[in-house]
């Protein structure tokens, strides 16, 4: 009866240390090959931003299918760049659809933080990864499509 137990603590105690896994970001390039593999059309939008003042390497947008969301793609110089700029796309996406319902994951220790927030028929993603930075604002009907689409990307 003891080593049951004690298989199934192991175990429970591997699946959560492999969902808590460490995540690398993704490059520009590699965001652009996974979402056009998945169907969505990937523009370079980096002439939107002043390069010198922002710190910005890469800005690509990745536009769904049915046209209904896009997911921003920003790859900076470096992560201290990211995290501010993630700092600032939480705000915004608190004042955009509110917190009533947030999920965060936050793993300082992999350079890995995500916030999901449903409100008012809005959904919103803003994550980041080390340099990179990812964020969606879009209709709640399109949760799914977006979360399926962030797990290929990894993030």
């Amino acid at each position: 009866m003891k080593r049951i137990i004690v298989a199934m603590l192991v175990a429970v105690l591997l699946l959560s240390l492999s969902a808590c896994r460490s995540r690398e970001a993704i490059s520009a390039e590699e965001f652009s090959a996974l979402m056009t593999e998945a169907g969505f059309t990937v523009e370079n939008a980096i002439e939107m931003f002043d390069e010198v003042e922002s710190g910005i390497a890469y800005f690509f947008i990745a536009i769904a299918g049915s046209e209904e969301f896009v997911i921003e793609f920003l790859q900076y110089e470096t992560a201290a760049e990211a995290r501010a700029v993630y700092g600032e796309l939480m705000r915004i996406l608190e004042e955009q659809i509110g917190n009533a319902a947030t999920t965060e994951v936050n793993m300082p220790t992999f350079s890995r933080h995500t916030r999901r927030s449903t409100a008012q028929g809005r959904f919103g993603v803003v994550s980041r990864i080390e340099n990179t930075v990812v964020f969606v604002h879009t209709d709640i009907e399109n949760r799914d499509e977006v979360n399926a689409a962030l797990d290929i990307l990894g993030y």
